[in-house]
């Protein structure tokens, strides 16, 4: 066979072997991408429902300090107060996190 052939030959033969060993890197690399993406994903939903507690807990509380057992005695509307201060606090602070998340499972996406 002609030399040139052969290196020819020799070259397409390992380009085709780069060319399996960077799709073999790709999938694994889709697999740990598709794997991000799920924890994100659990982690979003965890975040939403925590999200949904602090909002009903802070609903909670309004509806308490809005009772007039409650607004009329200093002492328990003052502790009321502080409670829904906090509970403002860390809904505050989950949303935070939740954006941050959420843009963190948009990159992973691709999107």
């Amino acid at each position: 066979m002609n030399i040139k052939i052969e290196r020819v030959m020799k070259d397409i033969d390992k380009t085709k072997e780069k060319i399996n060993e960077q799709q073999t890197r790709l999938r694994e690399l889709e697999k740990q991408r598709q794997s991000l993406i799920r924890r994100l994903e659990r982690r979003e939903a965890e975040i939403l429902k925590e999200l949904e507690d602090l909002e009903s807990e802070k609903t909670r509380l309004e509806a308490e300090l809005a009772r007039p057992d409650v607004y009329t005695s200093g002492e328990k509307a003052k502790a009321v107060k502080l409670k829904l201060d906090e509970t403002a606090a860390a809904l505050e602070e989950k949303s935070r996190e939740w954006e941050l998340r959420a843009e963190e499972l948009e990159r992973a996406k691709g999107s």
